[in-house]
């Protein structure tokens, strides 16, 4: 057996149904493993068992922190060699899932994968390179004013609708002039960043002001938006975004890429190897999602490995 699954017994599925993983377990069978990791020490320990054990397909089940977490861990154990990975989705947003265009029932995309694993029918699959931030992989960067936003969402964990509602009250507070609730001028700011990119192809100065600050390996920001026009699915250099818009213009064109799924108004792009931040105080910033603390206010971002997902049909981005 060279498959294994992975679940975070604390996803949104497994919380809204808790009979999920014994569904996936049933269609499972004996094709494979199956492993609950309930804590960053039995993560660790059983990707170092998957890797002993030569396992080359691996299913994970969780959002889009798990799959970080999950491909940080193998990637300690497997180093350049990583196994090549099912994605099934059960968080909240499930952005990558967005990218690779999995649409189907995750239940779906097991039986599919193990009946073209039984049939050694040729899988789709695509290359994906992914983020190292301060040593954890990802594949979706920010901080800044997206950083506010999220631990104001996670205060209440609505899901993709209520992100979108938060959304929508922030910027109804701005066109009223924080008159609403106050939220706008609280949690949109712009901020000065020390910057240090590699290579330097825009010219950017040392010191950066900016409302929003984005890093990433895959076009599609969560909602299906496309932020990241450089940027092509595949075993690339990671994209940088740097938005300086703020007050009703900033609002105008956000409300404008929410209803379109397309960003068009002017900002900062360029495509990197390495990109230093510092803040020269302890700050938050998301990784996937995931909102993590840096005591010393560095971030140090650079491409990372590439891994190979399983999508069971073409991709086109």
């Amino acid at each position: 057996m060279d498959f294994a699954i992975l679940s975070n017994p604390y996803c949104k599925m497994n919380k809204l149904d808790p009979t999920y993983n014994d569904k996936l377990k049933k269609v499972l069978g004996f094709h494979g493993q199956f492993y609950v990791t309930k804590s960053l020490e039995e993560l660790n320990q059983t990707c170092k068992n998957l890797y002993e054990k030569n396992i080359q397909y691996i299913g994970i089940v969780g959002g889009d922190g798990t799959l970080s977490l999950v491909l940080t861990y193998l990637h300690h154990h497997y180093k350049f060699k990583m196994p090549k990975i099912l994605l099934l989705k059960a968080g909240t947003i499930n952005f990558l899932a967005q990218n690779l265009r999995l649409t189907k029932n995750p239940i779906d995309i097991l039986r599919m994968f193990l009946s073209w694993k039984d049939k050694n029918h040729p899988f789709f699959s695509v290359h994906i390179s992914m983020l190292d931030v301060n040593q954890r992989l990802g594949f979706i960067f920010a901080n800044q004013s997206s950083t506010r936003f999220l631990e104001k969402y996670y205060e209440n964990k609505t899901g993709k609708r209520g992100a979108f509602k938060e959304l929508t009250q922030i910027a109804l507070d701005g066109m009223f002039l924080g008159k609403l609730n106050g939220q706008f001028k609280k949690l949109i700011q712009k901020q000065k960043t020390n910057l240090k990119i590699q290579p330097n192809l825009l010219n950017l100065p040392e010191v950066l002001e900016s409302t929003f600050l984005f890093a990433s390996t895959v076009p599609l920001l969560p909602f299906g938006i496309r932020m990241f026009k450089k940027l092509q699915l595949g075993d690339v250099n990671p994209e940088l975004v740097v938005v300086q818009l703020e007050g009703y213009r900033l609002i105008f064109e956000f409300s404008k890429m929410f209803l379109t799924n397309q960003y068009q108004p002017q900002y900062l792009s360029t495509l990197f190897e390495k990109l230093e931040l510092n803040y020269h105080e302890k700050t938050t910033y998301s990784l996937d999602g995931d909102l993590i603390l840096s005591e010393n206010g560095k971030i140090h971002i650079q491409k990372g490995p590439a891994v190979e997902f399983l999508t069971l049909n073409r991709i086109f981005s």
